[in-house]
């Protein structure tokens, strides 16, 4: 056991995930299984009775509502969409608002999360039980005489798992061993290469690789080999054996140290230093809507914010401070990160098992970052002045008054097309040709009539070009100089705070006096289009901390309740409720990498959002009535609506709702008389 919690890789990332627990109506936190079912509820079986959960709150249900007893063992639905549940003393079938219980020739035992499938071409529920395995004829639409016949292929004994291959074989676990049921021949699993264990769970997986799953063992057979594999090289042990499947149909493993993914040829344990509440895994789901829920033994059921496109690090785990105030790529594509405490490192080849290390012996708040042109990094600070660090060497130097930089002050850093840097500072912009050695900075001045200490902003164009904003003029770089181009009066406010030009060359801008955004297209012609954004069209906050753009033309806004992105015409938010890490961002804290991705620095951490990664459901959320009022009165959902009508206009109300599992149960109320 040792040796494979040395070997167990973690992820070095953490990630935004929703717990629900008691004040969300779990009343037991021991999830033992999950479903989605046909209506798009979310069940979850647990110690003590099966919850279902409507978008707002989860609903109790156990013995007194119909069930073969409160412990809930194995949850399955049915190509239709009917839930199918089984406990350890029987199974029953959620229909028509209740449950229905299914008739077993004799007295059963059911014991893991597989025992129940359903046959594929048939859409029969086959359940492994402790007397045999049995087939229920799924007629769902007269669920009041479900009965269930043993199927006589298998040898009478207890089972635990039940499972169906592409190819139309049937695999069951049984004791120290694994039947397979095909063309109608029964062959034990020792004749395959599966070595005598406690074999529990049971899964075929998107490829049709049938997974088997012990306390501590992990094997799997590939469709056409003759002999199972082992898989479970650093994965750790199993507090209830299960196995689930991802979006893509790829299995995953609960664990007790976390839920396990498989990310290349190796396990990524994903446990509570990740996010979870706790370490220990006992089941996972993949809704509709690509969410996976993850249910633990004694911490509740957590939903993963936006999966597969939000990654985050945070002190103390993966990095030693969570104020993030700069980020920069390098040309090999290394990620270089300012800090409260310094400057932190990701190479080039950073993945899932990567954090940021610490960089260079720099021990002061880092506001700024530059890339210079000879595999060097130019980093300001708030106090101590602009330093230059040789990456090989990791050797740093101060330059200050010596260098013609009389300030220590540094805001922001730029390197342009030319090889200058710019630099602006709390009392005005310098600028240094990098190649022009001794380095020698100079005061910045347009035209010998506007100096630095009146430079609002300044960034790079789509040339490499330097665009300067200065009060009611903007300044672009030319070869022989500086063009003016006024801009009076086409912006809410002249005291601009930050600017970027997107990939169609639209400048976009934020105010100081916190007044939302401004684009405008065609800004170097005689007629630019202007366009301002606020609260009141698209904007969650005026507060702007940050703007950035990418390759692919979206436009991101950082403010202090998360990045508003501007896509296609359209508005689009992203906060904590989505993945981010942290809703308040610092100042100048975003990068748009030449991966696609977009770097998020907040006051708790840092976040990479990857767009192109964000999963987009096509399934249509199923309307459904979620309460009936009759003269005020609430009325059960099952069952007929015992009501007087007084008179003829008594008032008759139902709540419906289109249910999301990504958001809150959006209800609306209709009134009858």
């Amino acid at each position: 056991m040792l040796a494979l919690l040395l070997v167990a890789p973690g992820a070095a990332q953490t990630y935004r995930f929703r717990v629900y627990g008691a004040d969300d109506g779990l009343g037991n936190l021991a999830s033992t299984c999950l479903a989605q079912d046909g209506e798009g509820y979310l069940w979850a079986g647990s110690l003590n009775g099966l919850y279902r959960y409507d978008g707002n709150k989860f609903k109790r249900f156990g013995a007194s509502q119909g069930l073969f007893g409160n412990r809930v063992v194995s949850l399955t639905v049915t190509p239709e969409g009917s839930l199918w549940v089984g406990t350890e003393s029987g199974v029953s079938l959620w229909r028509f608002g209740r449950f229905h219980s299914v008739h077993f020739d004799q007295d059963i035992h059911l014991g893991s999360p597989t025992s129940l499938a359903v046959e594929p071409r048939q859409g029969a529920v086959w359940v492994a039980t402790s007397k045999g395995i049995y087939r229920i004829e799924n007629d769902s639409t007269r669920p009041e005489n479900l009965r269930a016949s043993l199927q006589t292929q298998f040898p009478r004994g207890a089972y635990n798992g039940i499972a169906f291959g592409p190819d139309g074989s049937i695999w069951a676990t049984i004791s120290e061993t694994v039947l397979r049921w095909k063309n109608g021949a029964l062959q034990e699993g020792i004749k395959l290469g599966i070595p005598k264990d406690n074999w529990a769970a049971i899964q075929a997986d998107g490829l049709g690789k049938i997974w088997v799953r012990s306390l501590n063992r992990l094997v799997s057979l590939k469709p056409g080999d003759g002999r199972f594999l082992s898989e479970d090289a650093g994965l750790p042990d199993a507090e209830i054996p299960a196995l689930g499947l991802d979006q893509k149909g790829e299995v995953v493993v609960p664990t007790i140290l976390g839920l396990a993914r498989r990310i290349g040829n190796k396990w990524q344990i994903l446990g509570r230093r990740s996010g979870l509440p706790m370490d220990s895994v006992s089941s996972a789901l993949f809704d509709r809507e690509g969410s996976p829920w993850i249910g633990t033994n004694g911490g509740g059921v957590a939903r993963w914010l936006g999966f597969g496109a939000w990654e985050a690090w945070t002190a103390p785990d993966w990095m030693e401070n969570d104020a993030i105030w700069a980020i920069a790529e390098d040309r090999s594509g290394a990620i270089w990160i300012g800090s409260n405490t310094g400057v932190l490192h990701l190479p080039p080849n950073y993945g899932t098992d990567a954090a940021p290390k610490k960089y260079f012996d720099i021990r002061a708040p880092v506001h700024a970052l530059a890339i210079g042109r000879d595999n060097d990094l130019w980093i300001g600070t708030p106090h101590q002045g602009l330093f230059r660090c040789e990456i090989a060497s990791s050797a740093c130097r101060l330059y200050g008054a010596g260098s013609g930089l009389n300030v220590t002050d540094i805001n922001r850093l730029i390197v342009d097309s030319d090889g200058v840097l710019w630099v602006t500072t709390g009392s005005g912009a310098y600028s240094a040709k990098l190649d022009a050695l001794p380095l020698q900075f100079a005061k910045v001045t347009l035209l010998g009539t506007v100096s630095a200490d009146h430079i609002s902003t300044f960034t790079r164009d789509n040339r490499g070009k330097i665009l300067i904003w200065s009060g009611d003029t903007l300044w672009s770089q030319t070869p022989g100089g500086w063009r003016r181009i006024k801009i009076a009066g086409l912006t809410r406010d002249p005291q601009i705070e930050h600017i970027i030009m997107d990939r169609s060359g639209t400048v976009w801008v934020s105010y100081l006096n916190n007044l939302g955004v401004t684009s405008l297209s065609g800004i170097l012609s005689s007629s630019p289009i202007v366009q301002h954004y606020n609260l009141s069209n698209g904007l969650r906050s005026d507060f702007v901390y940050a703007l950035a753009s990418d390759a692919q033309g979206r436009v991101f806004v950082g403010t202090d309740v998360g990045i508003d992105m501007f896509q296609g015409g359209q508005w689009t938010h992203y906060g904590m409720a989505e993945g981010l890490i942290w809703n308040d961002l610092n100042t100048s804290a975003l990068l748009s990498d030449s991966r696609g991705g977009l770097w998020v620095g907040t006051s708790h951490g840092l976040s990479r959002f990857q767009p192109d990664r964000e999963y987009r459901s096509t399934a249509r959320p199923v309307p459904i009535i979620t309460a009936v009022r009759v003269l005020g009165r609430d009325q059960p959902l099952s069952g007929p609506i015992e009501c007087r009508i007084a008179t003829a206009i008594s008032p008759f109300a139902f709540q419906r709702c289109r249910l999301r599992m990504s958001s809150r149960c959006n209800s609306s109320t209709a009134f009858l008389a």
